[in-house]
């Protein structure tokens, strides 16, 4: 039987959230308030200032609780249910992150598909019912795994008959950024929010200055590798192999997956952070360079220059991106090496 890490998920989303609100809890001032949640397969953790901070959290906590049953794939009547069932949607939400999933898709030459879904759920990444697939079934669900073939316009989208996708990799930063425009819509003017592994900044520090973001170690998840301090409306997004995976006769299978050869992806990454002003996009391209690896990620990086990036390599190094060089502070007793490609 197929051992799993559920019990360890939730301890380190818990220990997120701690070093987190942690660095977030120097000098406040009046007018804090918290809340959190669980929505879209995770724990949520959301920070508001200022005299409309209760009005924010709770206009933000209704986006994301919209948003979660609006992209359920697996819940009757939802439009990723009705979608994935043969039927034309006309949602903004989905249209939304249709039109970000087929920008990354074409970028990262298929790294990238959420039409994998199929295959993700045969190895029982939704259910929790985990298994290795025999060959010949990942063979036959291939065939249906090719985001070319969704029709994505600006009106509706559709699917050709037997293709299913999810928008689990792109779901949460896109939902992070709308809820902190729910929370400027209701007059909070800075908080921040913090969705499993996806991060987003409103507004300006409170106490001044940037924000001081913890970039959890992969290896180590009780502690961070350092911080990153960024400005207000920035999205900052890490995905890694570390997070979900089960085993099954003495081997690991995680939960990103090569959408181009139907397994886990062999990556030499262990986690791959985005810093971007677009949470989406910087949602999907986690997993899209997470699935390309080190040197397709820097080169992907480099020709679209529109985001940056902490690496963690699996042979313990960290790569860090030109924009990041000055903004990263590691941890004191860090054990790692810092790179910075030319």
């Amino acid at each position: 039987m197929p051992s799993t890490r559920n019990t360890r998920r939730f301890c380190s989303l818990l220990i997120s959230f701690a070093l987190l609100l942690g660095l977030c809890a120097c000098s406040l001032p009046p007018g804090k308030s918290s809340c959190t949640l669980f929505a879209m397969d995770t724990y949520m953790s959301l920070t508001a200032y200022g005299e409309n901070a209760e009005a924010g959290l709770e206009a933000a906590a209704d986006t994301l609780r919209s948003l979660d049953k609006l992209l359920e794939p697996e819940t009757e009547g939802s439009a990723v249910y009705r979608l994935n069932h043969g039927e034309t949607v006309q949602d903004e939400a989905v249209l939304s992150m249709l039109h970000t999933c087929e920008a990354v898709f074409e970028a990262s030459g298929g790294a990238f598909d959420p039409t994998v879904y199929p295959i993700v759920k045969v190895w029982g990444f939704v259910d929790a019912q985990y298994r290795v697939p025999t060959e010949a079934e990942i063979q036959t669900l291939l065939e249906c795994v090719d985001f070319a073939q969704v029709t994505v316009t600006n009106t509706g989208a559709g699917l050709p008959d037997g293709m299913a996708l999810n928008f689990g990799a792109v779901a949460k930063g896109y939902a992070a950024q709308h809820a902190a425009d729910a929370m400027r819509a209701a007059g909070v003017e800075s908080g921040i929010l913090s969705l499993g592994g996806n991060v987003q900044t409103l507004g300006e520090k409170p106490s001044g200055g940037l924000w001081e973001i913890a970039v959890q170690d992969p290896f180590d998840e009780s502690v961070s590798v350092g911080t990153l301090s960024v400005g207000g409306g920035t999205a900052v997004i890490t995905s890694g192999s570390y997070r979900r995976f089960f085993e099954q006769d003495g081997k690991t299978y995680h939960h990103i997956f090569d959408p181009r050869s139907g397994y886990p992806c062999d990556s030499d990454l262990r986690s791959v952070t985005v810093v971007c002003q677009d949470g989406a996009l910087a949602d999907a391209l986690s997993t899209a360079l997470f699935v390309l690896g080190e040197e397709a990620a820097l080169r992907l990086q480099a020709e679209l220059d529109t985001f940056e990036l902490l690496l963690i390599t699996e042979d313990g190094r960290i790569v860090l991106t030109g924009g990041l060089s000055d903004v990263f502070t590691p941890r004191k007793d860090s054990p790692y090496v810092l790179s910075y490609p030319q």
